[in-house]
């Protein structure tokens, strides 16, 4: 399904040399071809014909499905964002399964067209399906998938409906033409922003009904059940949903055996005298059945980078080895907890250390985190900071974090799209790391993967993931390791040395864990009444954090100039720019929604600067504050108001502005099983 004939720009500013769609890399520089495939949303999108090249930039491949020919070019953006995409952006913490807006799509008729974008990294060969499609419909694979694969795509569903919910989107899980699918994961193709009627579980009960006939055996008698369950209003809230699946795809999940293996590399790199990452298991090691790695990317001043990455992975090292979870009740939520109590103390004991050794303001240490634990079924990953996981299967490559940086942050707040906000100064600058302050104010992300399939998880520091080295080579220098038997220790060294050649602007550190997935000779079928007692009590008032899709809460973020001494706390790392790609400078990049700067000037608040500054970092959210999209998302700024983030500005946490959820099962008083507005939880 692919034109052979079309022909795509080269993204190396230096070269710009187009070439053939069928090439996979540059045929004067060898810089790897980026293949964006956008879906066009709008009635009208479908109207452009076949090999019609729109806009003189985005052609056409299939009804709908268009390629980006310039993909080093900033997609057309309007000046001023209209509050219907705002779901999109406030979703943002779930781009694994929901698509991100990615530009307009000029349309000579004068419909608004959108063009999204996925997360997901096909195989070269396999970006548009022989169906003509980017993903496969669920309803077509359903019957072909085994029963752990079957109620995995359902877990996922569930875990997305108390989001979707909340910003009246959860209508697309009940769309069958929206949900897709490639391998293990669900894909929404869009949105359906149907307010009302507000739907109920009670429907996804209906939908799933639909599916118990094609239905693995081992799982179709349980799942007629689960729907009647919810067709008759005996499962009412989310969270009971998620933990009855829970403990059914921990029963099948005993009848595969996994075995893991771990390969660990960090160098300093060709442009650093010291090295600040660390790695867990130490540099250099294979280590089979360890079934957990850890990269940590250390900031801060006078040698401090290097000793915080080094307490974390040390502290984080001696309390996961002491870790044993109860296994024969199966509380994946327990599990989390534990995990979240580890990275606080190991926190805590950072920052304790900052304070013994009275480091001030850009002084202090801190480091970033990525930590994956495999248990039974599941994979946990937390992660705090800018280093990356990437989940490669054989069919393509998710990215499974999301950055805490200030790009990521102006998109969840409804301010700017993802590719527009990375062209700001200072997008890159952290909003938060492990050990800069007390874990009051930490926010860690955490979610869990099951894992129904061979697989490989990516953990590396941003020395390697920066320019977007992994999306660029993945297939190349990452996949071999699943297709054709590469060791874990020869990728790892391809990836260390790409890093060094191709970014060298920092210290580059990788951690590999290879899944290995055997079915065992035994079949269970699921029987609902030995999956009733095992599942937890529910107090009708718990309102607790989800741990099934927990992201860091969406918090605003307010920019505050600063008195001319200070410096700012967290920056980006990043000090030396190697083959940067093409990017054009916004005249007017984050738009505050308060400039203290007009208040020191007009109201004589001559100490609130130093204030906020002392309070960088802390947040503060009141819990009975509903959630309200605003309108519209992007508020003109005042004449006062600063336009460009600058070397010395401070970050402020506001609670003024609205937030999503981050709690897919976040539950409604017990008056309102669904609510229309879902009040954030207390921040920790």
């Amino acid at each position: 399904m692919r034109n052979t004939g079309a022909k795509i720009q080269c993204t190396n500013p230096n070269c710009q040399v187009f070439n053939l769609e069928s090439e996979n890399f540059c045929s004067q520089c060898r810089t790897p071809v980026i293949k964006r495939y956008l879906w066009g949303m709008g009635t009208t999108a479908a109207s452009f014909k076949t090999g019609e090249l729109v806009g003189d930039r985005y052609l056409v491949k299939q009804p709908r499905i268009f390629l980006d020919i310039k993909p080093g070019q900033i997609p057309d953006l309007p000046e001023d964002l209209p509050a219907e995409i705002a779901p999109y952006l406030l979703l943002f913490p779930y781009r694994l399964h929901l698509p991100q807006i990615y530009g307009l799509l000029p349309n000579p008729l004068g419909e608004v067209i959108w063009l999204l974008e996925y997360n997901y990294l096909p195989l070269s060969k396999e970006s548009i399906l022989k169906n003509g499609e980017l993903f496969s419909p669920l309803t077509e694979v359903w019957s072909e998938a085994s029963g752990l694969r079957q109620l995995n795509w359902l877990w996922q569903m569930a875990t997305l409906w108390q989001p979707l919910f909340s910003q009246k989107a959860a209508w697309s899980l009940l769309n069958p033409s929206l949900l897709k699918t490639k391998g293990q994961m669900i894909q929404l193709q869009e949105l359906d922003l149907n307010p009302e009627p507000e739907p109920q579980l009670a429907d996804l009960g209906n939908l799933w009904t639909e599916w118990v006939k094609q239905s693995s055996p081992e799982i179709k008698d349980f799942l007629a059940q689960l729907c009647t369950e919810l067709q008759t209003g005996q499962i009412k809230r989310v969270k009971k949903l998620v933990s009855i699946l829970d403990q059914a795809i921990y029963k099948l999940g005993k009848e595969q055996q996994r075995n893991y293996q771990v390969f660990t590399l960090t160098d300093a790199g060709p442009s650093r005298e010291h090295n600040e990452d660390n790695c867990y298991p130490s540099s250099g090691s294979f280590v089979k059945e360890p079934s957990m790695a850890i990269v940590c990317d250390g900031l801060g001043g006078q040698e401090g980078g290097e000793i915080a990455s080094r307490l974390a992975v040390e502290i984080l090292e001696e309390q996961l080895n002491q870790l044993n979870f109860e296994e024969k009740l199966w509380r994946p939520e327990a599990n989390i907890k534990e995990l979240d109590r580890i990275i606080r103390e190991a926190n805590d004991k950072i920052s304790e250390r900052n304070d013994l050794e009275k480091r001030k303001e850009r002084q202090r240490m801190g480091t970033t985190l990525v930590m994956t634990v495999a248990q039974a079924h599941e994979l946990y990953y937390h992660y705090i900071g800018d280093s990356r996981i990437y989940l490669i299967t054989k069919n393509g490559t998710y990215q499974l974090t999301v950055d805490d940086d200030l790009a990521s942050r102006e998109v969840r707040l409804g301010y700017s799209l993802y590719r527009d906000a990375l062209q700001y100064p200072n997008s890159g600058a952290l909003t938060q790391a492990l050990g800069m302050a007390s874990s009051g104010g930490l926010h860690i992300n955490h979610r869990r993967l099951i894992l129904d399939e061979d697989c490989l998880l990516l953990l590396c520091s941003d020395g390697l993931s920066d320019y977007d080295r992994i999306e660029q080579y993945w297939e190349n220098k990452i996949l071999p390791a699943l297709t054709q038997g590469i060791s874990l220790a020869t990728i790892g060294s391809q990836l260390i040395n790409m890093a060094n050649e191709k970014n060298g602007h920092d210290n580059a550190t990788i951690a590999l864990l290879h899944c290995q997935v055997t079915p065992l000779d035994q079949t269970t079928n699921l029987v609902w009444s030995e999956i009733q007692p095992s599942i937890p009590t529910i107090p009708p008032e718990d309102n607790s954090e989800d741990l099934s899709l927990g992201e860091m809460p969406t918090v605003p973020v307010k920019l505050v100039s600063p008195p001319e001494n200070i410096e700012p706390l967290l920056q980006s790392k990043a000090t030396q720019e190697v083959a940067q790609p093409q990017t054009t400078t916004k005249s007017s990049p984050f738009k505050p929604l308060v400039a203290l700067l007009s208040l020191l000037l007009l109201g004589g608040l001559g100490g609130l600067g130093w204030f906020v500054y002392k309070n960088v970092l802390t947040t503060t959210q009141n819990a009975s504050d509903p959630v309200n999209i605003p309108n519209p998302i992007n508020p003109d700024p005042t004449p006062e108001s600063p336009q460009d983030l600058k070397e010395g500005d401070i970050i402020q946490i506001t609670d003024n502005l609205p937030t999503v959820d981050s709690n897919p099962e976040a539950e409604a008083t017990p008056e309102t099983d669904n609510p229309s507005t879902v009040e954030p939880n207390p921040q920790p």
